[in-house]
């Protein structure tokens, strides 16, 4: 298991910025590649010589604190049980604009917005996820065998946003992504303003396709806002290059 330490606000309705076309599956969707064959340069401590992992292993309790990790996932997601807090799941039945959440904790975690330089979007579906989700707790769809289901986009520069409001009952956000034949950063964001907490992290896999369990653990004093931003950067493919987005889970 590789390991990379380096993190919101939204409504409930899917924020898309130009045209969005709904494919059913995907034919360049993420794969199970191993994180250890990403690209990724890790060290001899196996953090990622690219990681900004300046934080305190253990934060003064008067104090913010915020912490990445970065694993390859499990072939099997649980939402109801790592989702103590909430959960989000993206793109049921091929539907673009599908978001399903625990119906326990409705806005937990506020869907996403994507936006593209061009101003043209092009959201899919895919299919093919390596990663089986199940839930029993969710709405609008209640349960969830099995799904393998995510959204994705091939275009350039690409940026998915996730805002989640924290507060100090959560101890850890996880987001479920990936990327196919691309460069992407994650740049994680805890607060506003000059006192933010900002860590970054980029993902280089020309080759294939690579799925990644970004774990965020986090302190917080007050209710505070968690922003993540997944960029696609540069494309190896230009037909099929893309950045995915799977699931979040909150607890």
């Amino acid at each position: 298991m590789t390991i990379l330490v380096i993190a919101t606000t939204a409504a409930c309705g899917l924020g898309i910025t130009g045209a969005a076309s709904d494919v059913a599956s995907s034919d360049a969707g993420p794969g199970g590649a191993d994180l250890a064959d990403s690209g990724l340069e890790l060290d001899a401590g196996s953090v990622p010589a690219d990681a900004n992992d300046g934080v305190d292993d253990a934060p003064d309790a008067g104090v913010n604190g915020l912490t990445l990790t970065t694993t390859t996932p499990g072939s099997e997601l649980a939402l109801d049980v790592e989702g103590t807090a909430g959960w989000a799941h993206w793109g049921l039945n091929a539907n673009t604009n599908a978001y399903n959440q625990h119906a326990g904790f409705v806005g937990a975690i506020p869907t996403f917005q994507v936006a593209v330089p061009s101003g043209g979007i092009n959201l899919r579906t895919m299919s093919d996820s390596r990663i089986k989700i199940t839930w029993s707790q969710g709405t609008p769809t209640e349960e969830s065998q099995g799904t393998l289901h995510g959204v994705y986009s091939r275009d350039s520069r690409v940026t998915f946003t996730l805002g989640v409001p924290l507060t100090p009952k959560t101890s850890e956000l996880v987001l479920y992504a990936g990327l196919h034949r691309a460069r992407a950063e994650l740049v994680v964001t805890l607060g506003e303003g000059d006192d933010a907490i900002v860590r970054s992290a980029t993902f280089d896999f020309a080759s294939g396709n690579a799925d990644y369990r970004f774990a965020l653990a986090h302190h917080v004093t007050t209710d505070t806002p968690l922003t993540i931003r997944w960029t696609m950067l540069q494309k190896y493919d230009q037909g099929n290059s893309n950045v995915t987005l799977i699931a979040a889970t909150l607890r």
